[in-house]
């Protein structure tokens, strides 16, 4: 899972911060106030009070499962869901420059 990944990430470092799990409304609180950083997904939007910085390299990484019903057209839904999240990627400035830098076929338009 995401914490997972994070743990892997920080102690691959040689970090061992205590890790609060909490709801996300305290986290970015305590993000903006300064007292903690968290970890957010690529296409995360930018906010006034607070930045949003790439981690060095590609350290985390997590794995999207698509569940369907069946008689569901699943080739639909995940076109439908990819071309969502392109245009999710295209708006985070960041990970868009990411995935051109890195040739990814996200970064293409449809």
């Amino acid at each position: 899972g995401e914490w997972d990944g994070v743990r892997r990430v920080l102690g691959a470092a040689g970090l061992n911060p205590p890790v609060l799990h909490g709801d996300y409304l305290t986290a970015a609180s305590l993000v903006v106030l300064g007292e903690a950083v968290a970890p957010c997904q690529p296409t995360s939007g930018p906010r006034d009070d607070m930045v949003i910085r790439p981690l060095l390299g590609d350290p985390l990484a997590v794995r999207l499962l698509l569940v369907s019903r069946p008689g569901t057209d699943i080739a639909v839904v995940y076109a439908q869901l990819e071309d969502a999240y392109r245009d999710a990627a295209r708006r985070a400035s960041g990970y868009h420059e990411w995935l051109l830098r890195h040739r990814s076929p996200l970064a293409r338009t449809p």
